[in-house]
């Protein structure tokens, strides 16, 4: 005996495609009308995220781990030659005055100068005759060139210092 085949629409038949075509259209429906305006903040989770779906652009910079270190790219073309530098200090020297008397009791001032071309980086004074007695109230530059010392001599003997500078070329 043959199967019977159906020829008429049925009331079952109806509500079985109605039904079919209502889920299928309610979630592109869904699909299109829902977007992140209507998500709710800090809401989603791992689980709602489908994996490899997301890409860098949609994490915040330092969010994820760097990457292995890249070959290194070849070397740049030279530059241009800088500017030469400031000269700097040569031609030392140390330069001493003449011999400056100190009488007993008494007070006295030398100096000394730099060569020409150079200037007086420090100084300072020394005795030439015994440390005793010599007691020394100032030493300094007078000038860009000239180192001064004035010195006591509080001993009941005639003394002598010298005065001495350093001296060099300064770019």
């Amino acid at each position: 005996m043959k199967a019977k085949e159906r020829s008429r629409i049925t009331y079952a038949n109806v509500v079985a495609t109605l039904a079919l075509f209502l889920a299928l259209g309610g979630t592109s429906y869904a699909a299109i009308t829902i977007t992140g305006k209507n998500v709710k903040d800090n809401s989603l989770t791992t689980k709602d995220i489908k994996n490899r779906s997301l890409l860098g652009k949609d994490f915040k910079a330092g969010q994820l781990p760097a990457g292995p270190q890249g070959a290194t790219g070849p070397q740049g073309p030279q530059g241009a030659k800088g500017d030469a530098g400031a000269v700097g200090v040569s031609g030392y020297q140390r330069v001493v005055s003449p011999s400056v008397a100190n009488p007993a009791g008494g007070q006295n001032s030398g100096s000394v100068a730099c060569p020409a071309g150079k200037k007086v980086l420090g100084g300072g004074v020394s005795s030439t005759s015994g440390d005793l007695g010599h007691n020394v109230n100032s030493s300094y530059p007078t000038s860009e060139t000239t180192w001064r010392a004035d010195v006591n001599n509080n001993s009941g003997q005639d003394r002598s210092f010298i005065v001495y500078a350093i001296c060099a070329a300064v770019g």
